[in-house]
């Protein structure tokens, strides 16, 4: 998985993998800092209380933040 050229870490390419296989879709994809290949995703999807586990990240409120690269997937439940 890349955006714009810049590789994601496996973190985020796991727990992004995960909400799209429930029924997220992703509505903002940007890099943040190309040096240090950091990317933030946002995506939206259906209110479930069956939200992945993400091994190598921390989750804060909405937010899975990676060890690695401190890349960012932020969701957010479909009104």
């Amino acid at each position: 998985m890349q955006i714009d050229d810049c590789p994601v870490c496996d973190p985020v390419r796991r727990i992004t993998e995960q909400l799209l296989v429930r029924k997220f879709h992703i509505v903002q994809q940007q890099v943040s800092d190309p040096h240090f290949k950091q990317v933030y995703l946002y995506l939206s999807g259906p209110k479930t209380a069956d939200l992945p586990a993400a091994p190598g990240t921390v989750k804060v409120e909405n937010k899975y933040i990676c060890d690695c690269h401190w890349s960012t997937v932020e969701y957010d439940f479909d009104h």
